[in-house]
């Protein structure tokens, strides 16, 4: 095996794939985010669709957060976040290089042109 890393340009080939494998993974990070991104931007178009159909039960909506959270094991702020996130950006660019992170900061921040 020694006889092999001792050849003329293993060397940059052992560079070109180490530098691909990293490139690989931060790809595969920036999709995940990206993913995870839209899933809790659906999420949030979801509930808020079905919120819309029992607006005529105030107290229902605060109970539904409570009991999705419950059968779902997330977080009820996850679930609120979500919905806050959807209104707020109801046209979500896909293409956009922003996190849910992000995102979560943003829906936190007033309408400025107030």
């Amino acid at each position: 095996m020694k006889g092999i890393t001792e050849t003329k340009g293993y060397a940059r080939l052992l560079r070109l794939v180490r530098a691909e494998i990293t490139r690989g993974m931060i790809r595969s990070r920036r999709a995940i985010e990206r993913e995870k991104t839209v899933t809790y931007w659906r999420i949030g178009k979801h509930i808020a669709h079905y919120l819309l159909h029992q607006r005529d039960r105030a107290e229902y909506g605060k109970k539904l957060f409570e009991v999705l959270a419950w059968d779902l094991g997330i977080h009820q702020r996850v679930l609120y976040h979500s919905v806050q996130f959807y209104e707020k950006y109801s046209d979500l660019n896909v293409c956009s290089q922003l996190s849910w992170s992000h995102f979560r900061i943003l829906t936190r921040i007033g309408d400025v042109s107030q």
